[in-house]
């Protein structure tokens, strides 16, 4: 996949998929990711999700908050990116990464990884 659609995956329906199924209450955010996953797979294929999350695991790489199960899952789907892992921010294109708490991205992903499953 090219930068490109990575990028308008990830801007236009990745963040308004995750904005439009989270709630702020006073527990701090919550979400149901399996609503999440649903609303991102009308827009876009499995393999896609897989790749930008798979990306963005990369360019998070020092962030543990990401399983070790999940981030392996995820990059599997990534074959052409860069050798050093502190270059995958700007091969990558995407801004705004931290907009979805690395947790709740773990989250998308095993939820991702269970329906892959499925098939």
């Amino acid at each position: 996949m090219d930068k490109q659609r990575r990028r308008y995956l990830w801007k236009e329906v990745i963040i308004p998929a995750y904005d439009a199924t989270i709630e702020y209450g006073s527990h701090g955010v919550t979400g149901n990711p399996v609503k999440t996953i649903d609303r991102i797979l009308d827009e876009c294929t499995k393999d896609e999700l897989k790749e930008v999350l798979g990306v963005v695991a990369h360019v998070k790489f020092w962030d543990e908050r990401f399983s070790k199960k999940n981030r392996e899952w995820l990059y599997e789907a990534v074959n052409d990116g860069p050798d050093d892992d502190r270059t995958w921010y700007d091969w990558a294109g995407l801004f705004d990464l931290d907009h979805i708490h690395t947790a709740h991205l773990d989250n998308l992903a095993y939820y991702l990884r269970i329906e892959w499953e499925k098939y």
